[in-house]
């Protein structure tokens, strides 16, 4: 398996998209899983929060009524004998008089029918009850040893055997350990005519100390203060309570606290031995606030966040005291909210169980999510599949460029074939023309060669005969050296012309003979530099025909270039799928830049053979001209010498004249040497100007010849392809 393929890549990145997707959907599900589980522990703790809270509620008022109640009974047994009491020491009293054994029997009645009393009793103020507190100063019936005073309090012990003694510190205003007022049971309905619930106290019954509650009310008989009547309560029976209470709530994991106005413990169900004790040993924070609530007598249900507990305060109300009581409860939150936390951990639990389970089935889904991916990936990659192997086959130059794809689809990949097919069409078209053109250029580079060729031919033909012109011409400058020393001879010999006439027309007809051989070669030199100026001119023609040559081949190049470029574009318009063609394309427009500089250097040598054949054209024509100059002389002179030979006789009579007609002639062969001499100069420069240009027309053999071989290079690039 290749793992470039795009078949790889499809299913691979399908495959790691679908792997992140079912990761985002399990992540989100988990995360919205955990989000439930957590509002759902939430609202359930909230939900049992609230109702343990209004359950505690309930049960610290069912517990406080509990408590009031059985108070209640207290009170009313005490305001029933301080009204029974009042009653007797009232006028209109309908004959009812109490005495101290009467009262003692009512005190014991009470307290025989209560069993859950602990005590009954009445205090009078001195000599209140029946003026008499002196004769009963005995210490017995409840009455004051040394006074007198009637304060029996009627008891039972743990054994429940009833006794009676008098009452002791009554009136002290002394204290007890935990705070509370000694005598606050008598001295609080003495001064403010209420009833009172005294805090809890030690106390000593029967020889034992027990804590005690104690219920009293006034005895009031037209606003006037005799005493009091009341009711203890041993609050083992309080503490009692809440201990089964405590039990029942939450399997005895609470605390049930019964707190007296003051502050203070009268009940404990886990820690008995703090009853008396103040309510900062049992709440360590914010106890001044709770005992606001419970001297207010408010209700009050709480979640305290320092200890992590609910903490409930529900009051009791105690007659018509005005001092509230109040029970406290307190449960731990963890106990509170157990089933919350057990329901959280099975919920932890399910929801681990639906995590695997959840990522169990992502992975499988996704597993074969990805094989059905793989496998149709294989569709989808199947046609490009054939566009890679056409392609490849362009490439590696064997290209049939005649193939097409099959168009099966319409989305992407059948958009795809059709463009591709399109580029074909395309591609085959300009290849073919490449082919056209490149035998074009086959065809013109021989043409060039060819043509090369005949002007290197031409040209060594032109050098032969300038060699030839510059030979001839010596031979005139030898010759006309000749004739200036036979003029000169003449000259000096013209005194002896008169003594030997046939001497002078022999040496005259030699003349003629030399200026005829001077003319004849005057004409030649004529000849020969027209043929000259006539192969310049046919160089300058072939030169120029090369030179459109040369244009044909630069617009073949620009053309194969252009094809190049266009097949450069349809490449990457086509992408990776046009890379094997780019390479074809950049051969091909490489071709055509050494086509296009060859063409153009033979282009410059072909105006410098231009340049240099017109340059010699004219040269040579300057020549002409003096050698027409020359001949004209030469015939000239001949005439001369022709009329001086019949006339041998006449020089002899005109020597002075035939003197100065030798002189002049002189001049003139002088001037034609020199003339002779800028010929031979100048069919020297028009040689190497030959030279050069057939060095030039070698150079442009080569190029054509290069030309040629890279023409058929490029018929050789495309001649693989099948168009």
């Amino acid at each position: 398996m290749n793992i470039t393929s795009v078949r790889t890549k499809i299913a691979g990145i399908a495959g790691v998209c679908l792997i992140v997707s079912s990761a985002v959907l399990v992540g989100y599900s988990l995360y919205t899983a955990r989000s439930n589980q957590q509002l759902v522990n939430t609202r359930v703790s909230k939900l049992i929060e609230t109702r343990s809270l209004d359950g505690l509620k309930n049960l610290a008022r069912d517990y406080g009524g509990k408590i009031q109640a059985e108070f209640y009974v207290a009170l009313d047994a005490a305001r029933t004998m301080a009204d029974v009491f009042m009653l007797a020491k009232s006028k209109d009293n309908g004959g009812l008089e109490l005495g101290r054994e009467q009262i003692n029997g009512i005190l014991l009645k009470v307290l025989k029918n209560n069993p859950n009393f602990n005590g009954t009793y009445s205090c009078w103020e001195p000599n209140a009850l029946d003026g008499r507190d002196a004769e009963f100063a005995t210490g017995k019936d409840g009455n004051n040893q040394q006074t007198g005073r009637f304060t029996p309090y009627w008891n039972r012990d743990e054994k429940g055997n009833i006794a009676v003694q008098p009452l002791v510190e009554y009136d002290t205003r002394d204290r007890h350990p935990n705070g509370v007022l000694k005598g606050g049971w008598y001295i609080n309905p003495s001064e403010n005519h209420t009833e009172s619930v005294l805090d809890p106290f030690p106390y000593i019954v029967q020889g034992k100390q027990v804590w005690l509650t104690t219920l009293s009310v006034p005895i009031l008989v037209d606003k006037k203060f005799y005493g009091v009547a009341g009711t203890d309560y041993n609050l083992n029976f309080v503490q009692e309570l809440a201990k089964n209470v405590d039990r029942e709530l939450f399997d005895g994991q609470g605390e049930i606290i019964i707190v007296s106005n003051m502050g203070l413990i009268v009940a404990h169900s886990e820690k008995p031995d703090l009853i008396g004790s103040p309510l900062n040993n049992v709440i360590t924070e914010g106890w001044e606030q709770n005992l606001r609530d419970i001297q207010a007598g408010n209700s009050v249900a709480a979640l305290n966040q320092k200890n992590q507990q609910f903490e409930v305060f529900a009051p009791i109300t105690l007659g018509r005291t005005g001092k509230p009581w109040s029970v406290m409860i307190r449960v731990k939150q963890e106990t509170v909210l157990a089933d919350a936390i057990a329901l959280d951990k099975e919920l932890s639990a399910a929801g681990r169980t639906s995590t695997s389970m959840l990522i169990g089935a992502g992975a499988a889904t996704s597993v074969l999510a990805i094989a059905l991916l793989w496998y149709a990936a294989g569709g989808v990659v199947r046609p490009i599949r054939g566009t890679v192997d056409m392609l490849k086959d362009i490439a590696e130059g064997e290209g049939d460029l005649t193939k097409r794809l099959d168009i099966k689809a319409n989305d992407e990949v059948g958009e795809m074939a059709t463009w591709f097919n399109l580029f074909m069409d395309k591609l085959q078209e300009l290849i073919r023309q490449i082919v056209d053109d490149a035998g074009s250029l086959n065809t013109a580079s021989a043409s060039l060669s060819g043509i090369a060729r005949q002007m290197k031919e031409g040209a060594e033909s032109m050098a032969e005969r300038s060699r030839s012109v510059a030979t001839s011409t010596e031979e005139m400058d030898v010759t006309m050296s000749g004739v200036a020393s036979a003029c000169e001879q003449a000259a000096t010999n013209v005194n002896m012309v008169s003594a030997s006439t046939e001497n002078l027309t022999l040496t005259v007809r030699e003349i003629a003979k030399k200026t005829e051989e001077s003319r004849t070669i005057s004409e030649s030199a004529v000849l020969k530099a027209g043929e000259v100026s006539e192969k310049l001119g046919n160089l300058g023609q072939s030169a120029s025909e090369i030179s459109k040559v040369t244009e044909v081949i630069s617009d073949i190049s620009d053309q194969i270039n252009l094809l190049a470029l266009n097949a450069t574009i349809e490449a990457a318009r086509a992408g990776e799928a046009g890379k094997g063609f780019a390479v074809v394309a950049s051969e091909v427009k490489d071709l055509a830049k050494q086509t296009a500089e060859a063409t153009q250097l033979v282009q410059q040598q072909i105006e410098n053979i231009q340049t240099s054949t017109d340059e010699t054209v004219s040269e040579v024509g300057q020549i002409l001209d003096i050698f027409k100059n020359v001949s004209e002389n030469v015939a000239s002179i001949a005439e001369d010498v022709e009329g001086q030979a019949g006339m041998t006789q006449e020089i002899a009579d005109n020597i002075s004249q035939t003197s100065a007609g030798i002189q002049e002639v002189n001049h003139n062969v002088s001037q034609g040497s020199v003339v002779i001499g800028s010929i031979t100069s100048e069919i020297t420069g028009v040689n190497q100007s030959v030279q050069e240009a057939s060095a030039s027309i070698g150079k442009i053999n080569e190029r054509a010849v290069e030309l040629s071989d890279l023409s058929n290079k490029l018929q050789d690039l495309v001649g693989r392809f099948k168009v």
